[in-house]
């Protein structure tokens, strides 16, 4: 009796704890939280009660698209992945990281984000992902798309009159904000010449004189790490090689005269050292290629070339502080590398009957690059050659060749960290004007119009290029006789 009561008590127990632990099942199905999620693809299942994004959207630019979303109640950031295929998921996306590769995943707390460095032409596909405190990551949303394509929007920063001229001698420098500054001579009548600063840093165009003396040619910018903004130019008020500088956060320039040694300071191009010092290169009046670098508080000198007078010079500099020289001697390509005080053997790169507007550029390996406005004596074509094994290649004519020898006074080049290739420079034919620009792509060159006018209108006749930090190209330029223009990649 005894043993029946003691079984029957273990098989409510039994029965109890079948019920229980039921329970207890059910709930961790049915309730949020209470188990891990273990799926990853695109809409399958997890989440860990977190919802996914809704309102995903793909708009395309230039090589770039901006993703945007709703935000999600709880998110404390997002996670987007990409594919060029429409099959994609968590799985076989690629989650955007801080370097674009790598482990350390971007905190993304907004409900946009731009994708940089893209292919013009390529669909790019998207889905995006809420994540909240606890490391939670949602369902993903609906996938969007969308394919960069070429676009330029162009706008004036100045309008001149009939006697009031902008935009000679541009030059153009981006800040650590990628904010512009551009030097530029400014006319007004007859007699008044001055040198500006114009600059985007208020929100608005301002233009800030540099110096009260008149300019004849050359201005070149560059700003500094800190900030400061550097300028060269060749003076009328004695033909001297004249520098202004402004440091970050002032209100004016100070001025000096490195050179006035005879007539001296034309075609200068300027570019600073890692210690925040300028070396400007010119002609000098011995015609020879001259290099003043400022250390310490004071001017010091050297002759870089004595073959003969520059008439177009090009610098870059790496972050090592070794300059890159392009210049045109008579009908001659020349270039020479080195630091102050150390130079390597100037070598030619080309020779024609007529050379203009020669441009270098590094590459993110401080490969030099450079291209310029060769005539034959038949034709003219923009040529472009490179350093990659200790010698320069045979230079090459891009598609864009016309006849006779007018364009191409003034180039600029940039390269960006994809080793893409930008060139821009003046066109002119007996009936148009017009600014070109030249994009190379791993081998392939293609050539862009940014403006056309008839060939009084001088549309690019001056320009100036630069990348910004996410490798949008800006360009300034002179057009219709009397604008400072501006272009920017869409």
């Amino acid at each position: 009796m005894k043993r029946s009561k003691a079984k029957s008590h273990w098989k409510i127990i039994s029965v109890f704890l079948f019920v229980i632990l039921a329970i207890l099942a059910l709930a961790a199905v049915i309730i949020p939280g209470c188990s891990a999620a273990s799926s990853d693809g695109g809409g399958g299942g997890g989440g860990g009660g977190i919802a996914a994004p809704t309102g995903v959207a793909a708009t395309a630019y230039s090589r770039r698209n901006v993703i945007s979303w709703n935000a999600v109640t709880d998110a404390t950031k997002y996670y987007i992945y990409w594919s060029t295929s429409s099959d994609i998921s968590k799985t076989t996306g690629t989650k955007i990281t801080n370097r674009g590769s790598g482990p350390v995943i971007v905190d993304i707390t907004g409900t946009s984000y731009t994708q940089t460095g893209l292919t013009n032409g390529t669909t790019y596909y998207y889905i995006v992902t809420a994540v909240d405190t606890d490391g939670n990551e949602s369902d993903a949303s609906s996938s969007a798309n969308a394919a960069p394509a070429w676009g330029i929007t162009t706008s004036t920063i100045n309008s001149g009159t009939s006697s009031v001229v902008y935009g000679r001698y541009c030059s153009l420098a981006l800040d650590s904000s990628d904010y512009l500054h551009v030097a530029q001579k400014y006319v007004s009548g007859s007699t008044t010449n001055r040198v500006y600063e114009t600059t985007n840093t208020s929100g608005s165009w301002v233009n800030n004189q540099a110096d009260t003396v008149a300019v004849l040619t050359s201005t070149s910018i560059a700003v500094d790490s800190s900030g400061g903004i550097h300028i060269s130019y060749y003076s009328t008020s004695g033909y001297d090689l004249k520098y202004a500088y402004k440091a970050s956060g002032a209100t004016s320039f100070t001025t000096e005269t490195p050179d006035s040694t005879g007539t001296t300071g034309q075609y200068s191009v300027l570019c600073v050292d890692s210690s925040g010092n300028p070396h400007i290169f010119y002609k000098d009046g011995s015609d020879n290629l001259k290099h003043a670098y400022k250390s310490g508080g004071s001017w010091s000198f050297e002759t870089v070339d004595t073959s003969g007078a520059p008439t177009s010079i090009s610098v870059a500099i790496d972050s090592s502080n070794t300059m890159y020289i392009a210049w045109i001697n008579g009908n001659i390509v020349k270039f020479r590398s080195g630091t102050t005080g150390s130079w390597g053997t100037a070598a030619t790169i080309d020779s024609g009957t007529t050379m203009r507007g020669v441009s270098v550029a590094l590459d993110s390996s401080n490969v030099p690059h450079v291209a310029y406005f060769r005539y034959n004596g038949a034709s003219s074509d923009i040529r472009y050659a490179e350093k990659t094994t200790g010698a320069w290649s045979t230079p090459v004519a891009l598609t864009d060749s016309y006849p006779g020898t007018s364009g191409g006074y003034y180039s600029s080049m940039a390269i960006d960290s994809s080793g893409n290739i930008f060139y821009s420079y003046y066109k002119e034919t007996s009936s148009s004007s017009g600014l070109k620009l030249a994009i190379k792509t791993g081998s392939t060159w293609s050539i862009k119009t940014i403006e056309d006018g008839d060939e009084t209108d001088n549309i690019g006749y001056y320009n100036s290029l630069a990348l910004g930090s996410d490798g949008r190209v800006h360009i300034v330029y002179y057009a219709d006789g009397r604008d400072l223009k501006y272009a920017l990649e869409d």
